[in-house]
């Protein structure tokens, strides 16, 4: 399948705003713990770690990357609707 330029910009974009949600989603999540009155640490360094993952994930996303694209879209896309959902 080829895709036109404004198809790859497209998907490029999705993409990058996906991770973006991920990314929100683990600050909201570290924010929220950290204001309990007994933070679970635990929950907070994965959570830390899973957003610097995505941050790298996101700088090395290129938009000739097609496969990475299908990835983030096909299995970080259904995490953030649901996400969104709830």
């Amino acid at each position: 399948m080829t895709l036109s330029t404004s198809d790859k910009l497209a998907r490029y974009e999705t993409a990058q705003e996906i991770i973006g949600m991920l990314i929100s989603i683990r600050a909201e999540w570290i924010y929220e713990e950290k204001a309990k009155a007994k933070p679970d640490q635990e929950k907070i360094d994965k959570w830390m770690a899973e957003s610097t993952s995505y941050r790298k994930e996101l700088h090395n996303l290129r938009i000739n990357d097609h496969n990475k694209i299908d990835f983030i879209i096909n299995e970080y896309g259904p995490i953030v609707k649901t996400y969104m959902s709830s």
